[in-house]
């Protein structure tokens, strides 16, 4: 997945995917809730942080990522 210029992604839902790849390529806020293993690379000139929260139901994983420029 590629998120581009100053996107906001929200997933309401639980992502199920064994692998995601995101590329971020400018100031964008992602919040989702995946079920698999999360790979983020930024853009040159970009750095990210993010905020991993564990549920204890069932496990799931919770990502809340800034992208900074």
């Amino acid at each position: 997945m590629e998120i581009n210029a100053a996107a906001k992604l929200i997933l309401y839902n639980v992502l199920q995917s064994p692998v995601l790849n995101v590329l971020t390529n400018g100031d964008c806020a992602i919040d989702l809730v995946l079920k698999g293993r999360l790979n983020i690379r930024e853009a040159e000139g970009y750095d990210f942080t993010f905020h991993r929260i564990y549920e204890t139901k069932q496990s799931s994983l919770i990502q809340n990522i800034t992208i900074n420029h």
